[in-house]
Parts: C-alpha cells; sequence; structure tokens
C-alpha cells in the first residue's frame, strides 16, 4: 500500500470519540487514519501501546514503520514532566498530543480563548455554560454539530491553544498541532 498512515492512540473515550469526529468531518483521503482507544494506558506506557499498535499495524499491512505517523494523545492526569514525556516519545518515534490539565479544556479552546484551570466537574460545568446543554465526556455530537455547521472551529482551537505553549504552566496543549496536521490534510 502506497498510501501513508497515521495512527493515533488515545488515552480515552473522549479523545477517542474527537478524532474520530475529526476524520469523518474533515473526509481525509489522501492517508489512512487509524484511532484506537487504550483506556488504562498512559503517558510512557501509552507511547509504549503506540510502538506495539504501529508494529502490529506494519507487520499485518506489510508497511515500513517510517511510513507510519504515530500519535499518543493523552491529558496530564497528574503527571508533571511533559518534557520528559516528549523526550520518551521522541525516542520511541511517537509524537505527543498533550492537553493539560486535561482534554476537556482542550475543547473549551474550540469555543473561546480561555485559560481555565478548573478539573472534572467544575470544567465539565463550564463546558455545559458555553454549549447550553450538559456536557457528558462519552458524548461529543454538540461538538460533531458543530464542526458540521462551522468547520473553522477547528481553526479556532488551534490558534487558541496555541496560546498556552509553555510546558510549565497550565493550561498547556500540544494536541493541536496533530488538528492542525488533520485540517492540512483535509480534502
Amino acid at each position: 500500500m502506497d498510501s501513508p498512515y497515521i495512527l493515533i492512540v488515545c488515552e480515552g473515550t473522549t479523545e477517542n470519540l474527537y478524532f474520530n469526529i475529526l476524520k469523518t468531518r474533515l473526509r481525509i483521503s489522501k492517508v489512512q487514519i487509524e484511532i484506537i482507544d487504550m483506556r488504562g494506558c498512559q503517558h510512557e506506557s501509552l507511547v509504549d501501546a503506540c510502538v506495539d499498535k504501529r508494529t502490529l499495524l506494519c507487520s499485518d499491512l506489510d508497511l515500513d514503520e517510517e511510513n507510519v505517523e504515530t500519535w499518543a494523545v493523552c491529558d496530564a492526569d497528574g503527571y508533571k514532566s511533559f518534557p520528559k514525556l516528549k523526550k520518551y516519545g521522541d525516542k520511541k518515534k511517537v509524537n505527543i498530543a498533550f492537553s493539560n490539565p486535561q482534554f476537556e479544556t482542550f475543547l473549551i479552546q474550540h469555543l473561546e480563548l480561555r485559560r481555565t484551570v478548573n478539573k472534572r466537574k467544575k470544567l465539565e460545568a463550564e463546558i455545559s455554560g458555553l454549549i447550553g446543554e450538559k456536557y457528558q465526556k462519552t458524548n461529543l455530537s454538540w461538538l460533531d454539530n458543530l464542526v458540521d455547521v462551522q468547520p473553522s472551529i477547528l481553526n479556532k482551537a488551534v490558534n487558541n491553544s496555541e496560546a498556552f505553549n509553555k510546558t510549565h504552566k497550565i493550561p498547556f496543549f500540544t494536541v493541536q498541532k496533530l488538528v492542525k496536521k488533520l485540517i492540512d490534510l483535509a480534502d
């Protein structure tokens, strides 16, 4: 197979749902994209799972590992050193799409530029207020509809997230790099 691959391995359901929305709405056909939910793996173990999944994918499809761009999608969940995780990912040839403190903080950037440091329940309440309905981690239909009607919302999220690029501050994101990559590949 001549088409390069992008392998996206997510540590949670919300991240998996999000990237499947992008894959569908952006109608990317220039590359093959596989999105895998690896709940239970985080940080270094998620990077290791990426390597394992990439090896299996390459074996199954007779691909060279150099043709599979690999991303680990995770949030901080108390993890203290993004530079350490990035270094580990670089060593394993795995890109890190990171959100600190959690992925929902990145979702807010689709709606407005906001330096929120809230966690869990307060963050979910904050999103609920912005979307006008109760936010649920396992239901991103509100975002799916928003991307369908207003695809530029993805560029807004990328641009807003770029404002939070200091690894030692909260919030901090690199997940927008993967989103930008997918936008650039859109048909």
